[in-house]
């Protein structure tokens, strides 16, 4: 549709990252809450169309599409930012009646995943769980580490013991009982 316009790095929910842009389609005083969190961040692009009615969010990655996707639309929480950017789109835009969120992966040629409609809204629903659960297990003095805490590409894995295999066994249990509600969004500890 004509008319559509488009702004990349887009400031919300914190104060100090918001500079006062006159062309910014909403008020950059309004709070995004997410599981009971004020959440912020920067979009890496924002489109909305020309009748105001349609937006779409796209966050770029450097890297490559993913070979083989986690289940459901937050990937275990790491596509856990695309979700937040589209919450701050709908709770920002009240004229907006649609949103299309997509991860947009750069290396090897462009490649997009979207998410719209009701997986969007399932992925916002889910979103609200595991942000508030998160919340709750750093409030209760719990911080368990994550299924990526064990991947080839974190630099962390160092502080983990070297027989990493036999130390995940001994510690599942406890760290599914510490994660509570997170092992399910995480799909696994």
């Amino acid at each position: 549709m004509d008319g559509t316009r488009s702004w990349s790095e887009v400031a919300f929910g914190r104060a100090e990252l918001e500079q006062a842009r006159a062309d910014l389609p909403w008020d950059n005083a309004a709070d995004v809450i997410l599981g009971g969190l004020t959440v912020g961040g920067r979009i890496d692009r924002l489109d909305l169309r020309g009748d105001g009615v349609a937006a779409r969010v796209t966050d770029y990655k450097t890297g490559a599409l993913p070979r083989t996707t986690s289940a459901g639309a937050l990937a275990g929480g790491s596509e856990l930012q695309r979700v937040i950017y589209s919450a701050a789109a709908m709770r920002r835009l009240s004229e907006v009646r649609q949103v299309v969120s997509r991860l947009v992966y750069l290396r090897d040629g462009p490649s997009a995943q979207t998410l719209s409609g009701d997986e969007l809204d399932g992925a916002l629903g889910e979103a609200d769980r595991f942000v508030a659960a998160a919340a709750g297990m750093l409030l209760n003095g719990s911080a368990p580490v994550g299924p990526d805490a064990y991947e080839p590409y974190n630099d962390l894995r160092l502080a983990l013991p070297a027989d990493l295999e036999s130390y995940r066994r001994r510690k599942v249990q406890a760290l599914e009982v510490a994660a509570g509600e997170l092992s399910v969004l995480w799909g696994s500890t």
